[in-house]
Order: structure tokens, then C-alpha cells, then sequence
């Protein structure tokens, strides 16, 4: 990020800074009456889709994704709020949300909304 990493941090205060991405649930997902259950914050087709968003949209090496808790979970409307940390090399660390949702449920195509809430001193 570097001198991104300072207009992010310097946006991040009045404005979120927010990246979405598409991806193929890999496995490990639970069955849910016969359909596909959202991926869980922790998961690993939840952590890789948003690695894959921060490294994509903010051009920086993503050493951690930490901390990661749920927020919220909106079982009818299938969306999940979570929060995390993450350390973005020498960039600095940086607090995150995110949503999941399903982009196409029968295909089990995640969707993620990551969001940039600012910078850990």
C-alpha cells in the first residue's frame, strides 16, 4: 500500500474504503436442508475470498488475517457480519468488516464486501 496505505488511512476516517469480490466455495460448507449454509467468518473459503479482495483491490502483502469474530448472522436473508484484523506487511495493521453473502447460492458462489474501518497504532 504505501503511499496508498496513507490516503487509505487518511480516508478511512470520514469514509470506508470498500472492496467486493466474488468466489467458489471450495468445500468444507455445511448442507442445510438439502442447500448449501453460509460460510462461517472463520471459515477458509470465507478467509481466502477476502485475502484475495485486500491483495486485489489494495495492492498490498497480506501477512495476518486476525481476530476474525461475527458480528451478525441474518439467517433468513443469508448475510453474515463479521470484523478482523489485518497486517498488511509494512503497511501497518489494520481493522476490517466484511459481509458474506451468496452471489448464486446453488452454484455456492460466495460474495464479499471488505471494508477499511482504519489503522491500529
Amino acid at each position: 500500500m504505501g503511499e496508498k496505505a496513507n490516503r487509505y488511512a487518511a480516508v478511512a476516517g470520514a469514509l470506508v474504503v470498500v472492496a467486493a469480490g466474488i468466489g467458489q466455495v471450495a468445500g468444507g460448507f455445511n448442507m442445510l436442508f438439502g442447500e448449501a449454509s453460509l460460510p462461517e467468518c472463520q471459515s477458509a473459503d470465507a478467509s481466502s475470498l477476502v485475502r484475495q479482495i485486500i491483495v486485489d483491490n489494495f495492492e498490498v502483502e497480506l501477512d495476518h488475517l486476525d481476530e476474525v469474530t461475527e458480528v451478525n448472522f441474518d439467517e433468513e436473508g443469508q448475510k453474515r457480519g463479521c470484523t478482523a484484523v489485518i497486517d498488511a506487511a509494512d503497511e501497518g495493521v489494520y481493522e476490517i468488516a466484511y459481509d458474506l453473502t451468496w452471489h448464486d447460492r446453488d452454484d455456492k458462489m460466495l460474495s464479499a464486501e471488505v471494508q477499511v474501518l482504519g489503522q491500529r497504532e
